[in-house]
């Protein structure tokens, strides 16, 4: 049995095939333009005792958040406020955008504010059943450390929100020795800040966040000499780094691409030092 087949008609007959997508409106030029002034960020950490409330207290307009207490000690007459939780601390944060331009924000410290920070979330967000959990573990492998990072995140917005209006913020942080993975060679001890880092990856790491929000990340250390047996010992001073080296994490953004080498800490030099660093 043969299949009839229709023969196409001629090219004349044939009707044009309509290109029916909406015509785009021309895209606008981009109005590009120089880069708007925002006030400073850092991140100043190290041990306990090495004077870091001190030398941020020298920073020039400063207000703390005075979550450590720890102003009355050090005798400094500095407006200060002490947040009662996460949702507290989160509303003295967007009521600081009426302070003046120029002056500091110190947030004294990291330590009870993730502490502030987990507790909200224990108390706020369920497991995916809908379940109650008592710990950061109980949300299932890492999805707790992450609700975390992520509340942590909100709250930067926030920060980043006075920053825009020309005040500088500083958080204050303890410091912890961490393995650092070498792909170069052996793996190595570095002083870092201590903040949530789950080894993921960086996925829920708000030590490397604020690494990356900071435009300065700050190491006040002690100073140490190697006698000649090898050992090393305290010098009974105090240094601050301020550019990358291999044993503390540390940064800078200056307006000149310059890296400054450690500069000592004295009882009487933290404005000068500030100045050094911040110009």
């Amino acid at each position: 049995m043969t299949i009839p087949t229709r023969t196409p008609p001629p090219a004349a007959d044939r009707q044009p095939v309509l290109n029916m997508a909406p015509r785009q409106a021309p895209t606008a030029p981009v109005a590009w333009s120089k880069p708007h002034e925002i006030g400073k960020r850092v991140l100043l950490y190290g041990v306990g005792g090495m004077g870091k409330t001190t030398f941020a207290s020298r920073l020039p307009g400063a207000r703390f958040i005075d979550l450590d207490k720890s102003l009355a000690s050090i005798g400094a007459e500095i407006p200060c406020v002490t947040p009662a939780d996460w949702s507290d601390f989160r509303s003295v944060i967007k009521s600081c955008s009426n302070m003046k331009s120029g002056e500091w924000l110190v947030i004294d410290s990291c330590t009870p504010l993730q502490n502030y920070c987990e507790h909200w979330v224990l108390a706020n967000v369920r497991t995916d059943k809908g379940a109650v959990v008592r710990n950061i573990e109980g949300y299932g492998y890492g999805k707790g450390f992450r609700h975390v990072y992520d509340e942590w995140g909100q709250m930067l917005i926030d920060i980043d929100a006075v920053v825009e209006q020309k005040i500088n913020v500083c958080f204050i942080a303890h410091s912890s020795n961490y393995n650092v993975a070498n792909v170069e060679g052996d793996d190595y001890k570095r002083i870092e800040p201590r903040l949530q880092d789950a080894g993921d990856g960086g996925k829920s790491s708000i030590k490397e966040k604020m690494r990356d929000w900071a435009d300065f990340v700050l190491c006040v250390r002690e100073e140490v000499v190697i006698d000649e047996s090898g050992k090393a010992q305290g010098c009974g001073t105090r240094a601050l780094y301020s550019s990358v080296n291999p044993h503390c994490m540390a940064k800078s953004r200056r307006a000149d691409g310059s890296q400054l080498p450690p500069l000592q800490i004295t009882a009487d030099n933290g404005a000068e030092v500030w100045q050094q660093i911040l110009n």
